[in-house]
């Protein structure tokens, strides 16, 4: 599948050079126009965001203020400044309830609820409490968070393995 733009509008060809859909879709910077994630890719119309499948079908039509991009079989979403999860056919899995959402990784996702960072598993179950100022993305059991002012690395129990020591 290959990427077509015309007029900062992208749309997709497969192999042969068929188009598998017109180029209809704004062409955003920061997010992966074109890219897909669990044979899913963002689009956005009219400043909203959506998701196609790699036929060129628009599976979840845009109608989110922001969406990350499908991982685990789940991609969050926002909506009236809330964010929450759904899976590849557009039905919602997480509901809206979280400030901001970050994409799943090693089957837990970084979440903002009332300020601070904690970890969601798949079921939206918060399984490591929000206690940190940033949370980012597991990658080999570790995640990187800000905990007490400090950067250190946790692992998916919570538990730090490494801190900061600030001399």
């Amino acid at each position: 599948i290959a990427v077509c733009v015309h007029r900062r509008l992208w749309g997709l060809l497969n192999r042969q050079g068929k188009t598998l859909c017109e180029p209809q879709y704004l062409y955003k910077e920061g997010i992966s126009n074109g890219d897909f994630f669990d044979g899913m890719a963002i689009i956005c119309r009219d400043n909203l965001f959506g998701f196609i499948n790699q036929k060129g079908e628009e599976i979840v039509a845009p109608q989110y203020g922001a969406v990350g991009d499908f991982s685990d079989g789940l991609a969050p979403v926002q909506q009236d400044k809330l964010y929450g999860y759904i899976d590849p056919t557009g039905k919602e899995q997480i509901p809206l309830q979280f400030q901001d959402a970050n994409v799943f990784s090693e089957g837990l996702a970084a979440v903002n609820s009332k300020g601070s960072w904690g970890y969601i598993d798949r079921s939206g179950e918060m399984v490591i409490p929000p206690l940190y100022r940033q949370g980012g993305t597991f990658k080999n059991g570790l995640a990187l968070v800000i905990a007490a002012g400090k950067w250190a690395y946790i692992d998916t129990k919570g538990q730090p393995v490494w801190v900061e020591n600030i001399r």
